[in-house]
């Protein structure tokens, strides 16, 4: 404990033999609990211990052909731009041809 935590207790009403208490009490549990460095050798002996066959494998080994991946995807790109580009975008569904629609135009004009 440090001083400004037992000035903490005492402002709060503790008697020194509840502090003394206090004190006793977390020197015991620092007792029972190992210190980080003895932690960390642990964890590093643990890693040691693994088998061989847990290793990631290499990425060399991957038989993935990214180049072709690509080319096939821009192909798609290619394709799906070109339907977009001669979409009808009129928004009309009639089979009107455009001699009637003139037509049509020229008996309201008239």
């Amino acid at each position: 404990m440090k001083f400004g935590d037992i000035l903490a207790l005492a402002k709060q009403g503790y008697t020194p033999a509840d502090i003394k208490e206090l004190m006793s009490l977390s020197e015991e549990t620092k007792d029972d609990t190992p210190d980080e460095g003895e932690q960390k050798t642990d964890i590093k002996d643990d890693q040691h211990d693994k088998p061989e066959d847990d290793k990631p494998e290499d990425p060399k080994d991957d038989d993935v052909d990214y180049k072709t991946m690509f080319e096939e995807e821009r192909e798609r790109n290619a394709k799906l731009q070109k339907m977009v580009l001669h979409a009808d975008m009129s928004g009309s569904d009639s089979k009107e041809s455009d001699y009637d629609i003139f037509a049509t135009v020229m008996r309201d004009f008239m």
